[in-house]
């Protein structure tokens, strides 16, 4: 594995979501530095904060170390809609991780329904 395509795929992933380098430090436990320093490829990222990293930007591992992911815009949206919740005050931190992806397949499945209609 290329640490820094997988600092790309990040980076990448994370401005999608429209998340800062702080706002996914706060949220794991890490120093802005340490995200930093893996988005450029200096720096290694664990599992767990790797698992941690992928329930906020609603990716899979594969996403993020092989690159390999599909920018539709209806994953963008679960991003989108998350932050503008986020914003209005309403926040996903008591939502288990399960609960979490359930919701955000529901809102994606509202969303390709209402594009199909």
């Amino acid at each position: 594995m290329n640490r820094k395509n997988i600092g790309q795929n990040l980076s990448t992933l994370r401005r999608q979501c429209g998340m800062t380098q702080a706002q996914i430090a706060e949220k794991t436990g890490v120093s802005t530095d340490h995200i930093s320093h893996v988005e450029i490829g200096s720096g290694t990222i664990s599992l767990p904060l790797l698992i941690e990293i992928c329930k906020l930007l609603n990716a899979t591992p594969n996403d993020i170390l092989a690159g390999e992911y599909a920018s539709d815009s209806a994953e963008d949206d679960i991003c989108l809609a998350e932050n503008s919740l986020y914003a209005k005050g309403i926040s996903f931190d008591d939502v288990n991780p399960e609960d979490r992806m359930l919701l955000n397949y529901l809102y994606q499945f509202m969303v390709n329904r209402k594009k199909d209609s």
